[in-house]
């Protein structure tokens, strides 16, 4: 390796140190030498020529192709109209909503705010679970799921969210009406191929 060799005395240590310095030394690459360099002065200026920007006319899609004339408006609520609807049809306080108690009375409406605000607007798991009281994604994960699975099974609790949401002026999940933007964006790239 470099040397080293075993010591007795403090000097011995000393010397055995210089020795392996002065053969690192052989080893290492001389110093590089940096030359500075002035720049030459300019002697006239560069003209520049200024180009004026290309107006390129954006392609404008018309609204009308996205959603199907005889359809009624459709809308995404959002999450604070979701939690009013909520607790005004279960008679809950909204701070309850965002409260840590989980008793039935208010962790079944909490639930269904989870499973209509995943269900009908564009927001994550992680962004519902903050507006309901700083719940962790998995648990709105997991009333999503509940409320789903019961409204397959409970015709009361399907004819509650059809009224909620009829109160809340959604009549299409955003995942229908995403669906249909992506269909009517295909058609229009197939009907015109040059778009592109």
């Amino acid at each position: 390796m470099l040397g080293l060799q075993e010591c007795k005395t403090a000097a011995e240590v000393i010397e055995n140190v210089k020795a392996v310095r002065d053969r690192v030394k052989r080893w290492a690459p001389p110093p590089r030498k940096v030359e500075i360099v002035q720049p030459e002065p300019v002697a006239e200026a560069i003209p520049v020529v200024v180009v004026p920007p290309v107006a390129v006319a954006p392609k404008v899609i018309p609204v009308d192709n996205f959603v199907a004339p005889q359809e009624p408006q459709q809308h995404c609520p959002t999450i604070a109209a979701i939690i009013t609807a909520v607790c005004r049809r279960y008679d809950v306080p909204k701070i309850d909503i965002a409260s840590n108690r989980r008793t039935n009375k208010i962790a079944f409406p909490r639930q269904i705010i989870m499973y209509l605000a995943r269900t009908y607007t564009l927001h994550s798991l992680p962004f519902i679970g903050q507006r309901l009281g700083g719940r962790d994604h998995t648990t709105v994960m997991h009333g999503v799921r509940k409320i789903a699975h019961q409204r397959k099974s409970d015709p009361e609790l399907d004819a509650l969210l059809s009224e909620l949401c009829e109160q809340l002026g959604t009549f299409v999940q955003v995942g229908e009406v995403a669906a249909r933007v992506v269909e009517n964006l295909e058609q229009q790239r197939a009907d015109d191929p040059q778009a592109d």
